[in-house]
């Protein structure tokens, strides 16, 4: 029983990451597109992947992993500043990527 839900959390934090990575990409791409940045042409799309990416891992340790089919110990919601941090350092992704763009 706990190896089924080890895979089906393993399967939720897959679905998150592909449908919430999509649905941020494709808004990272229309906004960049609206300002006139080409991500693919600049090679500076990977910090807006990176960024994405950041912003995902801060929701789900901070809101997400307590809510989960697997049943982990020892694992705190990230404190208030650690989230912070992540969604400055996103932040700064982001902007680094509309500079280098």
């Amino acid at each position: 029983m706990l190896l089924i839900r080890f895979l089906l959390e393993l399967l939720r934090i897959a679905v998150l990451f592909l449908l919430l990575g999509a649905l941020m990409s494709s808004a990272a791409r229309w906004g960049y597109a609206s300002l006139g940045v080409d991500l693919e042409q600049s090679g500076s799309a990977w910090l807006v992947w990176l960024a994405i990416g950041l912003l995902i891992l801060g929701l789900y340790r901070s809101r997400l992993l307590a809510s989960g089919w697997y049943p982990v110990k020892g694992t705190d919601r990230l404190s208030p500043a650690r989230t912070r941090i992540l969604a400055a350092a996103a932040a700064g992704l982001l902007v680094a990527a509309f500079w280098l763009g």
